[in-house]
């Protein structure tokens, strides 16, 4: 898509990444109801101020307009007793309804990959709820690989 400005979150970008992060969560709610719950705010004011002071919040910029998100942290795993690996993680990445599967998701990712790069990460990796299937299909169609499969028992 064109004019997709990627940048990092400001904090007037608040209103807009929270009703974005809100769809995700109603989908979230839909398929794993046991799990989730709705909310009136998912991010906090300060919990926004924070992920843009940190530089851990990107947004797809369309003319203005905030229409994609990505979140993330750092995590560490150890390997082995000599190894620790370094993870970009994504914590959430979201391109409003209304403007999915034109290349949004595909520039943030980009995005991710170069601060990868840039801040010497291991590797980058996220979860997907397995029941989202036009996620998993998106998120392999660009190289990722399945890792681990976590299974629960429901009683």
């Amino acid at each position: 898509m064109r004019d997709i400005v990627i940048r990092y979150a400001s904090i007037h970008d608040h209103a807009d990444v929270e009703a974005i992060f809100q769809e995700v969560h109603q989908l979230h709610v839909t398929l794993r109801p046991d799990c989730y719950q709705p909310r009136e705010t998912l991010l906090s004011l300060e919990e926004f101020q924070q992920a843009v002071e940190e530089k851990t919040l990107l947004v797809a910029d369309w003319n203005g307009q905030v229409v994609g998100v990505l979140y993330y942290s750092e995590r560490s795993r150890k390997v082995t007793a000599q190894m620790t690996q370094r993870i970009l993680f994504i914590d959430c990445l979201a391109v409003t309804e209304s403007l999915r599967s034109r290349g949004i998701g595909r520039q943030l990712l980009a995005f991710a990959r170069e601060i990868r790069a840039q801040q010497h990460f291991d590797c980058l990796e996220l979860q997907v709820n397995a029941q989202n299937l036009p996620a998993r299909a998106f998120y392999e169609a660009i190289g990722f690989t399945e890792r681990s499969i976590n299974l629960e028992l429901l009683e």
